[in-house]
C-alpha cells in the first residue's frame, strides 16, 4: 500500500499490491496504481517513486477496492 502522505485521515491511496502465497509458492498477485484525485507531494514521490503522471490514467480507489477485496476473499 502506498499513499500520498503520512496521516491516514489526510492521505489517499496511490498503489495497492498483494501476493497470495501457498505452500511456499506465489499463487496469485494483485497490483495496481490508484488515482488519488489530488497531486502527490514531492517528498512522497521521492519516497515511493510514484508520480502524478503515473497515476493520471489509473482508476480511482472506488473502482480498485472491490477488485482488491475480491482478490483477498478468493484467498480463503
Amino acid at each position: 500500500m502506498e499513499t500520498t502522505g503520512w496521516l491516514p485521515d489526510q492521505a489517499s491511496v496511490t498503489e495497492i499490491g498483494a501476493v497470495l502465497v501457498s505452500g511456499g509458492r506465489v499463487r496469485a498477485e494483485f497490483c495496481t496504481l490508484v488515482n488519488p484525485g489530488a497531486a502527490i507531494p514531492a517528498d512522497i514521490t521521492s519516497l515511493t517513486g510514484i508520480t502524478d503522471a503515473m497515476v493520471g490514467e489509473a482508476p480511482p480507489i472506488g473502482a480498485v477496492l472491490p477488485r482488491f477485496l475480491a482478490f483477498a476473499a478468493a484467498a480463503y
